[in-house]
């Protein structure tokens, strides 16, 4: 079971542009950090909502964005595309 979430979460990752982890207090597990090291191995942007007290977890994001920030760079992005 544990593996079939963890492959749907890299697939995820494949299919995205940019990754955005929701993380309250600046809290990011390890399941999570595997998924952010594929991601920055695959080139995505990552931003967090909370900074990380982990530095080698921080270094691999581009920053931090609030929920309101992360929807403007969306549409930032997306009226680049269109």
């Amino acid at each position: 079971m544990r593996q079939a979430v963890s492959a749907r979460a890299l697939e995820k990752v494949d299919d995205a542009d940019i990754v955005y982890v929701v993380n309250p207090q600046g809290y990011v597990g390890k399941s999570v950090s595997v998924d952010l090291g594929y991601a920055h191995a695959k080139n995505r942007s990552i931003y967090v909502m909370n900074r990380v007290d982990d530095p080698p977890i921080m270094n691999l994001t581009n920053g931090v964005l609030s929920p309101k920030a992360l929807i403007e760079l969306l549409k930032e992005s997306s009226s680049k595309q269109g």
